[in-house]
């Protein structure tokens, strides 16, 4: 299983992918399954939420690029600000 142990800063060209909705992305410890199918726990140090494209790394050297999934999205609009 794969162990992802920290955010890159720098662009790396990844060896896969995750696609997590916001709730999932909020969590800085949390087992997945990449979009390749293959097992991965992430372990974090609480750095906030993952954003669409950050990148993580294993401690094997393997990099994974976090994608945001597509999710619902509210909408609320008002004639004034007094209103809202």
């Amino acid at each position: 299983m794969i162990r992802l142990i920290r955010k890159l800063d720098t662009p790396e060209p990844p060896w896969a992918t995750l696609t997590l909705p916001w709730a999932a992305r909020t969590n800085s410890r949390l087992r997945v399954l990449l979009d390749n199918g293959k097992e991965a726990d992430i372990c974090l140090e609480d750095d906030g939420a993952l954003r669409n494209g950050d990148l993580l790394a294993s401690d094997e050297g393997h990099v994974v690029r976090i994608h945001a999934a597509s999710e619902p999205l509210s909408t609320a609009t008002c004639a004034d600000a007094r209103t809202m």
